[in-house]
């Protein structure tokens, strides 16, 4: 995560990254946030990942962790409950304990 005032050089930091990782292997994610969102500062990650799973307000808790499970495609108990935990989704009965 790349922060700071305005000026500072934040954009051309990143941009020599990506030129610099251009021939790596992966898949680059860029996010910006609103000023409005600054309280969040993760919301875009949050949006991309309800978005992927494809998870609604009308979702009962067993089928939004179904649906999560599906997007990280094999994932372990942690990274499960982590994700389960950044969105809010209630997992202590299907899952142990996060710590």
């Amino acid at each position: 995560m790349v922060s700071g005032k305005a000026g500072v050089g934040k954009s051309r930091l990143i941009e020599e990254l990506r030129l610099q990782t251009a021939t790596e292997p992966g898949t680059a994610l860029q996010y910006n946030t609103l000023l409005t969102m600054t309280r969040v500062r993760f919301y875009p990650v949050f949006r991309q990942l309800q978005k992927a799973a494809g998870l609604r307000l009308d979702d009962v808790d067993d089928m939004k962790l179904e649906k999560v499970a599906r997007v990280l495609r094999d994932p372990s108990d942690l990274s499960l409950k982590l994700v389960a935990y950044l969105l809010s989704i209630p997992f202590k009965n299907h899952l142990d304990h996060l710590m």
